[in-house]
Order: structure tokens, then sequence, then C-alpha cells
């Protein structure tokens, strides 16, 4: 069963909510926190994005297209 994880506002007024489930595990994929269903199976879909940049990542991407805004001095 999926639960309230958020609700977003217009003003004062509920715009929506968004409702899911949430597991978080240790390295070891131990069961630390949860909310809703643990053991709920999805589809990765858009949370894949941060294992689809690796790639861009290890094979020098950052200094290629300048992907870090550096701060001046």
């Amino acid at each position: 069963m999926s639960v309230s994880l958020t609700r977003v506002y217009r003003g004062s007024e509920v715009e929506s909510v968004h409702r899911g489930s949430i597991a978080v595990v240790d390295a070891r994929g131990t069961l630390i926190a949860f909310a809703g269903n643990p053991s709920l199976r999805s589809c990765l879909r858009s949370a894949a994005k941060p294992f689809q940049a690796i790639p861009l990542l290890e094979y020098g991407g950052v200094d290629e297209y300048d992907l870090i805004r550096r701060k001046s001095r």
C-alpha cells in the first residue's frame, strides 16, 4: 500500500498529493527505514538517471563538458 509522501501547495490550497513507497537499506541490504510497502517492486524509470550518469563521470565527462561551475576568486 502506498502512502502520502508529499503535498504540493499553491497558496494555501493543496494542488497535488504524491503517493508512493520508499525503502532505505544499508550496504548489506538490511532495511533501515521505510514508508509504505518496503517490499513493493516497481520499474526504475526516471529513478535510474543517477546510475546512467556514472559512465559520464567515470570517463571524464565532467572536465570534457565543464560541468562543475567553479567559483572565481
